[in-house]
């Protein structure tokens, strides 16, 4: 190491004159990554760094399969990664929203997470371009020239942040176990992952794949139609504020920062300056279009989807995956409630509780109107009014009579309106059989044992609510009630 001086000091590079490095930066691409000459220098593989990454990944390994499999560990993970970035674009969000609950405040969370992202952006900012400041002062050289950006900027800055610390040693191995994770285990690597990181994660390919989601939701999908999920989701209507924004506003702004970016567009270079060589700057072009064609392409798809006009839970012949877009609201008389669950008349309380156990007894019930569908005419009441979302379902107000023609489908039945004589299908959770405990005024909900106790437990459970039992759940499963409100 007695190549490396331990004073800070002006180093001229011997390839430009102009540039200038400090020991840290030296060490940093030196001795620590040992870079190859280029991109077409492949090298050899940097030993000390793959044992570090290799077992970074064993331990990372051993988390998910031992630990990660509950969901408040998930979330509370998913909490700590939107401090470093909001992931727009990249589809993480969306991955780890699916853990939600269908009633789950998005909108909340959307807010607190914008929030703290920008905070914690500025907060990492002001603490390295802090450092770069004191380091250009100390130098007396233009801030730019202190070091150069990219992946490595961090082990550049902070090392030598630390180094004028009170006990240097200390902070420095902290610092160093705080970031092990980030090893490149060639000495090439670096150059590679510059490569991935200006051609396949960001820029062009990002602001594309941003815009084409932006879109393909807002205009794609519809306002109407988000505007009756969120009201669904969060049991209140969005402020037109947000359509607006999602339909025009965000569109135009990345729209604006993509044509900026294709007009300024600059090769990638190595940290001397020096040009990629032109198979690299091609394979860097190939990732980028490769990422922006699939991202048109999803887009497309989604389109074709919406033009069927599906319906609210009934499985797509595009996606074969329902798509809610309407529940039964509740509206009992007496609705049964504890904090964070709320039965209501006619409205399963699988809806905000526990979806399997309800299910089998919808399921049950599907198989009785079956065979009375095959004996003879079946009739149900409607439970609430729903107006018609899409072509082929039939509008309907709370109380009238309908005729059912086939229950095949679990979440919509095709049925005959008595009185307009048309035919078409209808949420399942909006209807009853006509005379059956579910369309009477009483009726709360069938609920599993585990809601059941809960509710009988509750000091403030509302006077004439009690429990029936409709079966006997088999061996390991929970028993089914009808909560009853008088």
């Amino acid at each position: 190491m007695a190549e490396f001086s331990n004073e800070t000091s002006i180093i001229n590079n011997a390839t430009n004159a102009g540039y200038h490095e400090t020991p840290v930066v030296q060490f940093w691409f030196n001795r620590v990554l040992q870079t190859s000459d280029g991109i077409d220098s492949f090298g050899i593989i940097q030993w000390e760094l793959l044992l570090i990454l290799t077992g970074i990944w064993i331990m990372t390994y051993f988390v998910l399969w031992k630990g990660i499999t509950e969901a408040r560990k998930v979330w509370r993970d998913a909490g700590t990664q939107v401090f470093y970035s909001s992931g727009i674009g990249f589809g993480s969000l969306v991955a780890i929203g699916s853990h939600n609950n269908f009633n789950h405040n998005v909108y909340r969370d959307s807010i607190i997470m914008c929030l703290i992202n920008a905070g914690t952006s500025m907060t990492a900012g002001i603490a390295v371009f802090s450092i770069l400041g004191h380091l250009s002062m100390t130098l007396q050289i233009p801030l730019n020239d202190v070091v150069q950006s990219g992946v490595g900027l961090i082990f550049q800055v902070y090392p030598e942040a630390v180094s004028r610390l009170p006990i240097p040693q200390l902070w420095s191995v902290l610092f160093f176990l705080m970031i092990a994770i980030l090893g490149i285990d060639s000495q090439s690597g670096q150059y590679w992952l510059t490569l991935i990181d200006s051609c396949a994660v960001s820029g062009i390919p990002l602001l594309f794949v941003a815009f084409f989601e932006m879109t393909s939701i807002s205009w794609g999908f519809g306002k109407k139609k988000l505007k009756a999920i969120f009201k669904e989701m969060l049991g209140f209507e969005i402020s037109k504020f947000w359509i607006v924004t999602w339909q025009y506003v965000t569109p135009v702004w990345i729209l604006a920062l993509f044509i900026n970016v294709v007009i300024f567009y600059s090769p990638v270079t190595y940290p001397n300056g020096r040009l990629y060589p032109d198979w690299a700057s091609t394979l860097g072009l190939l990732m980028m279009g490769n990422c922006c064609e699939s991202s048109a392409s999803m887009s497309s798809r989604h389109q074709r989807v919406n033009n069927q006009q599906y319906f609210p839970n009934k499985p797509s012949t595009a996606t074969g995956a329902a798509v809610p877009l309407a529940q039964a609201e509740s509206s009992g008389r007496y609705p049964c409630s504890n904090g964070s669950f709320s039965v209501g008349h006619g409205t399963p309380v699988s809806v905000r509780a526990n979806q399997q156990a309800v299910n089998t007894t919808v399921q049950q019930q599907s198989k009785r109107n079956k065979r009375s569908v095959a004996n003879g005419p079946v009739f149900l009441v409607a439970l609430h009014n729903y107006e018609s979302m899409a072509d082929g379902d039939l509008s309907f107000k709370k109380g009238e009579i309908m005729m059912l023609l086939d229950n095949s489908n679990y979440d919509w039945w095709y049925v005959k309106h008595l009185s307009t004589e048309k035919a078409g299908y209808v949420p399942r959770t909006f209807v009853a059989l006509q005379g059956g405990p579910e369309s009477e005024e009483w009726f709360a909900g069938s609920i599993p044992r585990q809601i059941a106790e809960k509710l009988v437990m509750n000091a403030g459970l509302p006077r004439g609510t009690f429990l029936i039992r409709e079966r006997h759940a088999d061996k390991g499963l929970s028993d089914s009630f009808f909560c009853w409100s008088i």
